[in-house]
């Protein structure tokens, strides 16, 4: 049979089994896409911080609301330190046994829980506490302990101070029946019913060496992330608690990277280098386990964390965010910020050989194991085209820029902005930025330097910026990275220029740096200032200066570090007394007042 007639046969039954066989089904879904207000979706977790719009969920009749908020196509639920309740009372279920929904913790709030009461028309089925991260959903699972005909009530309940992101309430219900997973006799003659474990995170739960049937339900989204040398790693959506690897020696030829797995495999639950593990047995087959690629979905992505925050997720695909380079020509050693250390398997450094160097930092991205079940060892994942190596340029740590020329790479910039405010940037490869407003050196006006709009990031140039949202991804695939470029833009006596190190500031009066408002900053002897890396500071050779930046049309003037405005009227006048007007532009050399200070022009 060829390859593209077995696929396509493996995916009917796929879809035969995933609807008959499973036949649950939802009778309640909730998505809440008609309530349009404000947060809980990424880049916005802090809003609203009132009622702002009316909750207008996609279900009007079944809904009551205390205390909530109407946000992004979701709702919060609480207000303050006001405890707040979603209810949901639905009419005519059959068969109800099982509730799915999303949740996240509000702003940073730490400590925040959602509480889940169900109750039938008779008695309450549980109450639980489920608890929350800030920042990001989880998805729960909460099957019932008996099935719900008649009125289903459901309600979402805030605890005092903290409030939550409710979205994607759905309720689902049995219909027809399911094979026998443990039909006898059994393989070799035996009699002893094998017991059926549903879902990965099942499976994480049991005793090593119990011998199990893992039985993978399509919604559960399993996928291969790799298979490497007689090893099939398998993730599904559930990325907090279901995932697991999977060692079947003699079926790796049948799996490839993001292909989708669901049925049933016999073997034995083990764990091996830190990982919860399925191993082969003598009644080990494949008969029941299908495979397909994937037709609509949307490819899994590697999960972003620290090097410690990877220790919580062995197993997973994971994506170690701030490592640093030591050594090179394969004698390295790559630690994080907490000096976690990280190893790669030899596959992996294989790839990466050609990227690495001294005083590179660097995001790497595979599957997290525990080599001697103690030290991280990571297997890069290259299907795809994927690229488990991403440089980093941090404006907390100095740039060592790459030693030669490097090809089709990927390359970051980890940094923070403040929407609405003017700062500078400088980087080593080019990139675009949205939404936001981007000025180059054009010119000096006297000793105002003269911006002009520009449309994207050029490699080696400093800028002077502003952006219009807080979280702004900058970054750039598929390059070519060349080494450190000049960094300067300007004329023989005033430049803006870039930087790729930490450095304090001069405090001989001939740098500048700038606020957030545009205006020139010079340090004083009191206040040095710091130039981050990806920054830019403004510098003018003795015996000039650089009174102002013309970013917008009006002109910023000088303020003293830390930021302390000087009068927005000069008052010039000579030695003697003589007014001369508010500008020290094309005044010839010699020595003035201005604004009450002695002021020499060389």
């Amino acid at each position: 049979m060829n390859k593209k007639l077995k696929l396509t046969l493996m995916l009917t039954l796929l879809l035969l089994w995933s609807g008959a066989v499973m036949a649950q089904k939802p009778v309640f879904t909730e998505r809440f896409n008609t309530t349009k207000g404000e947060g809980g979706v990424e880049g916005n977790w802090s809003k609203p911080t009132r009622t702002t719009k009316e909750i207008t969920p996609d279900n009007q009749d079944v809904w009551k609301f205390k205390t909530c908020s109407s946000a992004n196509e979701c709702i919060k639920v609480g207000i303050g330190k006001e405890i707040g309740t979603a209810t949901a009372s639905i009419s005519n279920v059959t068969k109800a046994n099982k509730l799915t929904f999303k949740a996240a913790a509000f702003g940073k709030q730490t400590d925040s829980k959602v509480i889940v009461t169900v109750k039938s028309s008779e008695k309450t089925i549980f109450t639980k506490t489920e608890e929350l991260e800030k920042e990001k959903y989880i998805d729960f699972t909460l099957p019932f302990n008996t099935e719900v005909t008649g009125e289903l009530t459901i309600v979402f309940s805030s605890v005092k101070g903290k409030m939550f992101f409710l979205d994607d309430v759905i309720v689902y219900a049995e219909e027809g029946t399911q094979p026998d997973p443990n039909p006898n006799p059994h393989p070799d003659g035996e009699e002893v019913a094998v017991p059926t474990i549903e879902g990965i995170a099942k499976l994480k739960e049991q005793t090593d060496n119990t011998k199990v049937r893992l039985l993978i339900k399509p919604e559960e989204n399993a996928r291969v992330i790799l298979a490497e040398n007689d090893i099939v790693y398998l993730q599904d959506d559930n990325h907090a608690v279901a995932i697991s690897k999977v060692v079947a020696e003699k079926f790796t030829t049948n799996f490839a990277h993001n292909q989708h797995v669901a049925g049933w495999i016999r073997g034995m639950k083990t764990t091996i280098n830190g990982v919860t593990t399925l191993q082969a047995t003598t009644e080990t087959n494949a008969d029941s386990l299908l495979i397909a690629n994937p037709v609509t979905e949307i490819k899994t992505e590697p999960k972003n964390c620290t090097a410690a925050e990877a220790k919580k997720h062995v197993g997973e695909w994971v994506n170690i965010q701030l490592v640093s380079v030591k050594g090179e020509n394969g004698n390295y050693t790559l630690n994080a910020d907490d000096n976690t250390e990280l190893t790669l398997s030899e596959a992996t450094k294989e790839v990466v050989k050609n990227m690495i160097y001294d005083g590179a930092l660097v995001d790497l991205a595979g599957i997290i194991t525990l080599e001697n079940n103690e030290k991280l060892l990571l297997h890069a994942v290259t299907a795809d085209d994927y690229k488990p190596l991403t440089y980093v340029v941090s404006e907390n740590k100095p740039y060592k820029s790459v030693p030669s020329t490097k090809n089709n790479v990927n390359i970051r910039l980890d940094r923070e902005f403040i929407s609405g405010e003017w700062t500078t940037l400088c980087l080593p490869f080019n990139a675009t930025i949205n939404n936001a407003s981007i000025r180059e050196f054009d010119h000096m006006d006297g000793n105002t330097m003269c911006f002009k709009k520009a449309n994207e990031i050029k490699a080696g140039v400093p800028y002077v910026i502003k952006v219009n949202e807080d979280k702004v991804n900058i970054a750039a695939k598929n390059i070519t990275l060349e080494p450190k470029g000049d960094l300067t833009a300007g004329d023989a006596t005033h430049k803006i220029v870039g930087t790729y190190g930490i450095n304090p500031m001069s405090t001989d009066g001939n740098q500048f740096t700038m606020d957030k408002n545009g205006n020139l900053l010079k340090a004083n002897t009191e206040n040095k200032a710091t130039i981050k890396t990806t920054h830019a500071y403004f510098m003018a050779k003795a015996g000039s200066t650089i009174e102002k930046l013309l970013l917008e049309g009006t002109p910023a003037g000088i303020v003293e570090t830390p930021h302390q405005p000087i009068a927005t009227t000069l008052r010039v006048y000579t030695i003697d007394g003589k007014y001369l007007g508010n500008s020290t532009n094309n005044l010839p050399k010699g020595i003035y007042i201005v604004n009450g200070k002695k002021y020499i022009i060389k």
